[in-house]
């Protein structure tokens, strides 16, 4: 419950946003590395824009090799 509101602009429309304390930051970066990165990264920029998906493979978790 520890955040400000203030409005976020884009092109498409004006929301009202959270800003979080930079404390969280270590954390929040973390979520984005061990959790939605590699479960969700590629659906959202797939349906988002599909021309960053070549430039993005870096974040992405690579595939299990295959066992022989």
């Amino acid at each position: 419950d520890n955040y400000l509101m203030y409005m976020h602009w884009t092109p498409a429309k004006e929301v009202e946003s959270r800003q979080y304390p930079r404390a969280l930051l270590p954390q929040f970066l973390e979520y984005l590395e061990e959790d939605w990165i590699p479960n969700n990264a590629e659906r959202y920029f797939n349906r988002r824009d599909p021309a960053a998906l070549p430039h993005i493979g870096h974040l992405l978790p690579k595939p299990p090799q295959a066992l022989e």
